[in-house]
């Protein structure tokens, strides 16, 4: 056999850029893939406005923070960095480039070393250098959504939460768009209804501090946060049924939810 492959001018391969010393900031291998795993779900697939289809990276001394949002459900995830980071960051980055964080950037305890410049960022692993262009355009100002203080709080068990929440979800259905939760001292209440299936009504202990409260929710939404928060129990604090809840799991995650109108 032979093949006779045509190949291109070597010399119009766009330039890559090179990691120059110093790293702005550091941070292990698996702390970074866990927050990447808890806000990468949230980013929007696809929207016109704002720079949601990608996730804000913010580094300000020992902490960097994390945040994607598709208008919908906010998450945010925070982790330590080595040391203090060497300037303040925010930068945009692209949904690609996160997966690609997570499937190659390094293992367990490993250092990785990140660089943001003016169009790009790029973050050194022991086997790869990873470059990407950031997201340009503006993120929308999040901590203007996210509740400052809560008249309701349940505390839930993660597991059980989750189990009763997919249990519900069975029977709801797009004309339906969700769930009904009804927290009260008692305990929680999840109910659902499908005009041509039937209804479904199932009940989850909690520890209620307030008044008791009905709200509506994407029940996927909600599953989405539970299965990446990695703890065993969750908060879940509310101000008001047309108001969007918050989902806390420790000090280190958040994710805020708008319900939806049942009718």
């Amino acid at each position: 056999s032979h093949f006779n492959v045509f190949g291109f001018d070597p010399a119009e391969y766009p330039a890559v850029s090179e990691f120059s010393e110093p790293a702005d900031f550091q941070i292990s291998a698996n702390v970074l893939a866990s927050m990447v795993n808890k806000t990468l779900f949230a980013a929007a697939k696809a929207h016109s406005h704002y720079a949601i289809s990608g996730v804000l990276w913010e580094a300000a001394g020992k902490r960097l923070s994390l945040v994607a949002t598709d208008g919908h459900r906010l998450a945010q995830a925070k982790g330590a960095l080595k040391k203090a980071a060497a300037k303040d960051v925010s930068a945009i980055v692209p949904a690609k480039l996160m997966s690609l964080i997570s499937r190659v950037g390094g293992d367990g305890e490993e250092m990785l070393d990140v660089k943001i410049l003016e169009n790009q960022i790029l973050v050194r692993t022991s086997r790869a250098v990873l470059v990407s262009s950031l997201v340009q355009g503006n993120f929308p100002k999040y901590g203007d959504v996210i509740p400052k203080e809560s008249s309701r709080k349940a505390t839930i068990k993660t597991a059980q939460f989750e189990h009763r929440i997919r249990q519900a979800a069975l029977l709801s259905n797009e004309d339906s768009r969700g769930i009904r939760l009804s927290f009260k001292a008692d305990g929680l209440t999840l109910a659902s209804r499908a005009p041509d299936a039937g209804e479904a009504t199932v009940t989850c202990p909690i520890g209620l501090e307030g008044e008791a409260i009905e709200m509506g929710f994407n029940p996927a939404f909600l599953i989405d946060a539970l299965k990446v928060c990695g703890v065993d129990e969750v908060a879940f604090e509310m101000n008001a049924p047309n108001k969007p809840a918050v989902l806390k799991a420790g000090a280190d995650f958040l994710y805020v939810i708008m319900p939806v109108d049942l009718g």
